[in-house]
């Protein structure tokens, strides 16, 4: 039988409503398929864990007006790094060796530069995504392709400077947390995939500017406490290093868990506060790409939480000689009408107090 643990969560602050595009079933079966044509899975375990992302789901809520082939690609291209995620990145060696994760981030980077297939060099993982770059090459103009690309530099940049700190077995203080964590989550690709799967293009000085650089970032921080805030106790029943934000909080101030998950509590919704500001002053003048991109931004963090709160990535752990039926972690929560701190100062974190600049 398995054993099923009841996790009660904080409130989420998040007044936008939930959508879905209403291809999310076919979608997630084209996946499917996909990662099977392309050897990306090559058994039914493998093709249950592959389907465990949840993928299609996460970015469905994002961009429900998206034409079906576009948001296919979104969703294909986060169910690959999903998987390339937990391979590459949080498993095994390459997880605490820099010496190993570089290279494999700078032949990923030059397959997207140039998209010769040579450079895959038989890995599967690569040849999935020397056909997604191939895909949105097509598609894209080629502002939306540089966009893509350079936002997977920023990601796979992030994902090099934390396997660094797993390396040197030190718990980071919390503002170099919070600054490797700004990109090593992935939000700057699946931001980046916004405009492409909404068949826009945002000009230059709109999304250049400081405020849409805030709330592009702001964007991906949200998500990636809000990931930090559930996945952790799944974290905990896997004795892993507990590098998310209230963990590493706690240690780098001496304070309780409970109290270290409040202080992240407070400061994400000081966070989400300025967010909505921001976009609710840039949507007064924005250009029709750009307000677009803003109410994908909004439903990005809603859709983000929704995911995080039922996705078996967060909600289950396989069998173990330990736990050999695996763990169902049944997480409770409510939604939260009022911020738990909207002050409008900027908090003591050089890493991310410039945000709070566009207020003045």
């Amino acid at each position: 039988m398995i054993e099923e643990i009841h996790v009660e969560l904080p409130p989420f602050f998040c007044p936008v409503d939930p959508v879905m595009h209403p291809d999310l079933q076919p979608v997630v079966q084209r996946s499917a398929k996909w990662a099977a044509e392309h050897r990306l899975v090559q058994n039914d375990d493998e093709l249950a864990r592959w389907m465990d992302s949840h993928a299609a789901d996460f970015c469905g809520g994002m961009v429900p007006e998206a034409s079906t082939e576009r948001y296919q690609l979104v969703a294909d291209w986060c169910y690959w790094a999903f998987s390339f995620d937990d391979a590459q990145c949080d498993q095994g060696s390459n997880a605490t060796s820099t010496r190993q994760i570089v290279p494999v981030a700078g032949r990923l980077l030059r397959l997207l530069e140039c998209r010769d297939q040579r450079l895959c060099v038989g890995d599967r993982s690569l040849l999935g995504l020397y056909d997604l770059a191939q895909r949105y090459h097509r598609l894209s103009t080629a502002t939306q392709y540089e966009r893509w690309v350079d936002a997977q530099r920023r990601w796979l940049y992030g994902v090099v400077q934390q396997v660094e700190c797993r390396a040197r077995e030190e718990s980071p203080c919390f503002d170099d947390y919070l600054r490797t964590r700004l990109h090593e989550a992935g939000g700057p690709p699946v931001q980046a995939m916004l405009e492409f799967a909404e068949d826009v293009e945002i000009p230059a000085y709109e999304m250049d500017s400081q405020p849409v650089r805030v709330v592009n970032e702001l964007f991906w921080m949200v998500a990636s406490l809000d990931n930090d805030i559930v996945s952790r106790h799944r974290e905990s029943l896997q004795r892993s290093s507990m590098y998310n934000a209230v963990d590493v909080l706690a240690r780098d101030r001496s304070l309780s868990e409970s109290d270290a998950e409040r202080e992240v509590v407070r400061l994400r919704d000081r966070m989400m506060v300025l967010f909505l500001h921001v976009c609710d002053s840039l949507a007064a003048q924005a250009s029709k790409p750009l307000s677009i991109h803003l109410d994908a931004l909004r439903h990005g963090i809603r859709s983000n939480i929704d995911w995080s709160l039922r996705t078996p990535r967060y909600t289950r752990l396989r069998p173990s000689a330990e736990h050999p039926d695996g763990i169902a972690i049944r997480l409770h929560t409510t939604w939260a009408d009022v911020p738990a701190d909207s002050s409008p100062e900027a908090p003591p974190l050089p890493s991310i107090a410039w945000w709070w600049g566009v207020l003045t």
